[in-house]
């Protein structure tokens, strides 16, 4: 059963999907796609790293 889940201390919405639809997403990204967007969300960590986040100031992001 899909159901998105807020959580109003970090803002977060969970989306939890049907095993066999999960399945069918990973098989959909390449893996050299899925090694490039974890690189990515691991530069964009580092630089966040303790800094207030905003529309704003992730906008600035490059």
């Amino acid at each position: 059963m899909n159901a998105i889940v807020n959580t109003p201390e970090s803002n977060t919405a969970i989306l939890q999907l049907p095993e066999e639809t999960e399945s069918l997403i990973k098989a959909s990204i390449a893996e050299n796609t899925l090694k490039t967007y974890q690189r990515a969300l691991q530069n964009l960590t580092m630089w966040l790293s303790g800094r207030t986040q905003s529309d704003a100031f992730l906008a600035n992001y490059s």
